[in-house]
């Protein structure tokens, strides 16, 4: 897949799979911004959320890496004491953020930011759990704890040893679930200072829109895209994600009608009812399973599953239930169809002892069915 942020493309291609549901490394994803190695900036820092707005307010969109070095660096924009605080303070940004609008990741987040600065915490602590795999080691306890439920450190300290056995000291497992602990807070996932409890967010058309992308950009597609493990952060079903979608695609954020298309181009390849080719006068053993279109069948039956999808680019006026004349008889195991079909039901496979042989077109059979057929 090919995305263009302005002056920046990059091809992302389709990866494996760990447990967590995120992407297995690729230098591709790693080119899009995304991070794989151990370690991270939480070992030592959070989010950094209101420093992060100070950084975005500051230096101008469409400026280069070297200007955001600059603004934390030489001009100081954070206000930090010393040098080395404003070296400790450039590079843990820039670790969690990549601050450089040539890497896609950071420049979706500095665009859609433009669009609506109070997504902030939603969009930097998506940004930041793709690139920080101390922060990600952490999700568990936040994602499976219920609103209200308490969220304490130890528990996300358990859960980075879990994920880093014999990795990191006790300390540091503690230190890097306080951290994250604030992040969460700082995302909105957790509230309460020193009882913390878990609290929904609520995602914006900005948010929904950085989610998709990142999960296009991961290697899901079609229907997966509504539950890629970004959709999970912002804690909605496959189903709100795709109504917050809807959202997005009326604001002008997102083109949906692409996302959407994508997934059905996948059901109409993959050949199921309503999706499914089905030609009379081929015998059940014969019908295809999945898109296998024959040209000699005629663009009539070819077309059935991108009309029935309103997927072309006009629609058509086919007449696809009925033809004139009847079917000579025909075996009974082979043509079903011509044995009394009730012009409802799927995967018909005949009634009654005498044949009808009326000239049915919407017949929907699934592969299974087609495929004990050839047995």
């Amino acid at each position: 897949m090919r995305y263009n942020f302005g002056p920046v493309t990059t091809v992302i291609s389709n990866s494996g799979w760990t447990t967590l549901g995120f992407p297995v490394a690729s230098p591709a994803l790693e080119e899009f911004g995304l991070k794989f190695t151990a370690g991270g900036a939480h070992i030592s820092r959070t989010m950094m959320l209101t420093e992060l707005e100070s950084v975005l307010v500051t230096v101008p969109s469409g400026s280069s890496a070297s200007d955001y070095r600059d603004a934390i660096l030489a001009r100081n924009v954070l206000a930090k004491t010393t040098e080395s605080t404003r070296q400790k303070s450039f590079r843990h940004r820039r670790d969690l953020y990549a601050l450089d609008e040539s890497v896609p990741i950071f420049a979706l987040l500095r665009k859609l930011n433009t669009f609506d600065p109070k997504s902030l915490p939603l969009l930097a602590g998506q940004v930041a759990w793709a690139r920080d795999p101390l922060f990600r080691a952490t999700t568990a306890p936040i994602l499976d704890a219920t609103e209200g439920a308490r969220v304490d450190p130890p528990g996300l300290a358990q859960a980075v040893e879990a994920v880093f056995p014999n990795h990191y000291s006790g300390l540091s497992c503690n230190k890097i679930a306080r951290n994250a602990a604030s992040s969460w807070t700082q995302s909105g996932h957790l509230a309460g200072r020193a009882n913390k409890t878990r609290s929904r967010v609520k995602p914006t058309p900005v948010a929904i829109t950085l989610a998709m992308f990142l999960g296009q950009a991961a290697g899901f597609h079609g229907p997966a895209v509504f539950s890629n493990p970004w959709c999970r952060l912002l804690d909605l079903t496959a189903d709100q994600a795709r109504t917050r979608a809807r959202d997005a695609h009326r604001a002008g954020l997102l083109n949906l009608r692409a996302v959407e298309l994508q997934a059905t181009l996948k059901l109409i390849l993959e050949g199921e009812p309503p999706y499914d080719l089905f030609v009379r006068w081929k015998p059940l053993s014969l019908q295809a399973t999945g898109w296998q279109p024959d040209l000699n069948d005629g663009v009539r039956m070819n077309i059935r599953p991108f009309a029935t999808a309103d997927t072309l680019r006009k629609r058509v006026k086919i007449k696809w239930d009925k033809d004139r004349g009847k079917e000579p008889q025909r075996d009974k195991a082979e043509y079903p169809w011509f044995w009394g079909w009730d012009e409802e039901k799927r995967d018909f496979a005949s009634v009654g002892s005498e044949p009808d042989g009326n000239r049915w077109n919407d017949c929907h059979y699934a592969g299974e069915f087609k495929q004990r057929a050839r047995k």
